[in-house]
């Protein structure tokens, strides 16, 4: 069961807003012969988004949550709290081009075990329009992973290692004609303990 609540405000002249959140959600208690499981997830954000004039746009986010899952006989038990923070910076004033800069900072604490998780991400960023028929953007991140753990359960970061890895993603769409549309999205990632993975996808889309 999931349960969501929201209040926003958005200015008159639309240079302000600010979106408060509550989710809930408990997922069903499952029972076997000798083994069960419960879990729930708690979570609030705050998002101040302001775009004063002169084309530059700022947005701050803040997150708690808590989510937690008590297994007996089978899986595993876990209890996590999170908190994480996000500030962007959009500029706009640049003709066809805009450029951000994005940092985000998020740790959490595993209770249950006594890991505690810090992750760092600077994403800087570039879009440019083409003229009314589409848009190209690139973006790369740096993301520092640190843990009290040498190495993380699934439920922490995917079970991914601490240490640097990086990200990196170009994406372009195009609208051929009224009927045609064109896209291509490539990412690419580079963790500390593998080699470096590449995903292309190049699609066509037909109107009629």
């Amino acid at each position: 069961m999931t349960g969501r609540y929201v209040a926003r405000y958005v200015a008159r002249d639309g240079t302000r807003s600010l979106r408060l959140a509550v989710t809930t959600r408990d997922a069903l208690d499952r029972s076997y012969i000798g083994s069960s499981e419960r879990g729930k997830e708690r979570a609030g954000t705050a998002d101040l988004k302001l775009s004063p004039s002169g084309g530059v746009a700022y947005r701050l986010q803040g997150d708690l949550g808590r989510r937690s899952r008590d297994s007996v006989g089978t899986g595993y038990s876990y209890e996590i709290d999170e908190r994480s923070a996000l500030g962007e910076v959009t500029v706009r004033r640049l003709g066809d081009l805009e450029a951000g800069l994005a940092a985000a900072l998020y740790s959490a604490t595993e209770n249950v075990e006594g890991i505690d998780v810090t992750r760092t991400t600077v994403t800087p960023s570039v879009k440019y329009r083409l003229r009314g028929r589409g848009t190209a953007s690139v973006s790369f991140s740096r993301i520092d992973l640190s843990s009290s753990a040498e190495t993380l359960p699934i439920y922490l970061e995917g079970g991914r290692r601490p240490g640097l890895s990086t990200e990196w993603r170009a994406a372009a769409d195009y609208r051929l004609n009224r009927y045609l549309t064109a896209s291509l999205s490539y990412t690419g990632e580079k963790r500390s303990e593998s080699d470096a993975r590449h995903t292309l996808d190049v699609r066509v889309n037909a109107y009629f």
